[in-house]
């Protein structure tokens, strides 16, 4: 199946395909000994290239399984203000292809995710 433009572009923007290919990980550790899970630069793109992947893949449940995952990260974990509006476009993103492909209650759930993450 081919990729979407729109998809192309979010990807372009985003520059993923360069990140995926240079950056490799460098997890630190909180005084807490806990992991701080999206301190790494561009760590926050994986729950919105997760869920991309399963609306792409025609799998809603999925999609909104992996960006409640990162949710959950967000809200267990200290994460930058500037990693959770990231992450809150990015939400809005997948919540709209989730409505352009019919998914209007998954959109909803997408959407009220990335609200909870706002606050």
């Amino acid at each position: 199946m081919p990729i979407p433009i729109g998809v192309r572009s979010i990807w372009s923007e985003r520059g993923y395909m360069r990140a995926v290919a240079t950056k490799r990980p460098k997890w630190r550790r909180s005084r807490a000994i806990a992991p701080v899970l999206f301190d790494v630069e561009d760590a926050h793109y994986g729950p919105w290239a997760s869920a991309l992947s399963f609306v792409l893949a025609e799998m809603p449940d999925l999609a909104l399984t992996a960006l409640g995952e990162g949710a959950l990260q967000v809200a267990e974990h200290q994460t930058p203000a500037g990693v959770r509006l990231a992450m809150v476009d990015s939400y809005g993103e997948i919540a709209r292809l989730l409505e352009e492909r019919g998914k209007e209650g998954h959109a909803q759930v997408a959407r009220r995710l990335a609200g909870d993450m706002a606050h």
